[in-house]
């Protein structure tokens, strides 16, 4: 599945597993994919940045999302269905490559995942973000 993806949407993930195995959770959630996108140079970042989000306020969001239930630095940390989902909604975007901005645009389309509610909960109009990171919508067909 990853082989459309980018260096820097392969990046992003393995930012977010580290922030995952730094919070001592047990999962990669879309939550950690978030943190990812925000420790990245990328345009995706930016859009989060001007949305009002930063690492270290989404850091303190996600850290109480989840007990720290990790054990140690050994394994693989699963993804979670919802990431797993925003992953493979990144694959199937249409686009020939897969960057941060196409995850971006994946992980907000999870309402239901804790990248939103951390989101949320920051103060983020993530109705405003989804907008602006789907860029313009072409006009209706009649």
């Amino acid at each position: 599945m990853f082989e459309r993806f980018t260096d820097e949407a392969r990046r992003t993930i393995v930012l977010g597993q580290e922030e995952a195995r730094l919070l001592r959770h047990d999962v990669i959630g879309t939550e950690h994919l978030l943190l990812g996108l925000l420790n990245t140079d990328s345009t995706a970042a930016d859009e989060l940045t001007a949305a009002g989000a930063t690492p270290e306020g989404c850091r303190q969001q996600v850290a109480g999302l989840r007990k720290a239930r990790w054990r140690g630095p050994a394994g693989h940390i699963p993804f979670t269905a919802r990431a797993k989902r925003a992953l493979e909604v990144a694959a199937h975007s249409g686009a020939e490559r897969i960057g941060p901005s196409e995850l971006l645009v994946a992980v907000l389309a999870q309402r239901d995942g804790n990248a939103v509610a951390a989101l949320s909960a920051s103060g983020v109009d993530v109705d405003a973000l989804a907008a602006r990171a789907n860029g313009p919508q072409p006009p209706p067909v009649e």
